[in-house]
């Protein structure tokens, strides 16, 4: 390690702070069976880590050979590598944490939304995060931003999904 390489090192995945089910739900904005949640506490997600872990979800595929839409590679496996990255970063960096080994079992706080984009016919799957700036969406096959989501858009939701 250099004596500059914090420079580079990419912010933890995770804020230290547990949410609930219900802040999950409050944050998300629904409730009933649109929301499945697997675990009764969450990991809230460092806003500044998003963008980070959407590109690397994208690089990855990209180096798998899966580098566009395809119809055994549809937005659905971006949207799940999204989430899986994300679990396999967090259970390595918090597996040492004291706060989130005193926890209990719980999982980060992302996950993935199917939803009908405004003016479209089908619906898309992109990923999510619950941070500390609230809920940021990201498509993983264009990652180089947070995609705001329309009022119409989160109505149109017919599935969110937090493992």
């Amino acid at each position: 390690m250099g004596l500059f390489s914090f420079l580079s090192r990419k912010p933890k995945l995770f804020t230290g702070r547990i949410l609930a089910t219900a802040d999950v739900r409050a944050a998300l904005g629904v409730n009933g069976p649109r929301a499945m949640l697997g675990k009764a506490a969450y990991a809230e997600i460092n806003s500044a880590s998003v963008v980070g872990l959407a590109q690397a979800t994208r690089d990855q595929l990209w180096r798998a050979g899966i580098n566009r839409w395809q119809s055994n590679a549809t937005c659905t496996l971006f949207a799940q590598k999204f989430v899986t990255l994300g679990g396999e970063q967090f259970y390595g960096d918090a597996f040492y944490d004291r706060g989130m080994l005193s926890a209990g079992v719980i999982s980060p706080a992302l996950g993935d939304i199917w939803f009908r984009p405004d003016g479209a016919s089908t619906g898309h799957a992109i990923g999510f995060a619950l941070t500390e700036l609230g809920a940021q969406f990201i498509d993983p096959q264009v990652p180089d931003a947070l995609r705001p989501m329309t009022d119409n858009e989160l109505f149109a939701t017919y599935q969110l999904r937090l493992p």
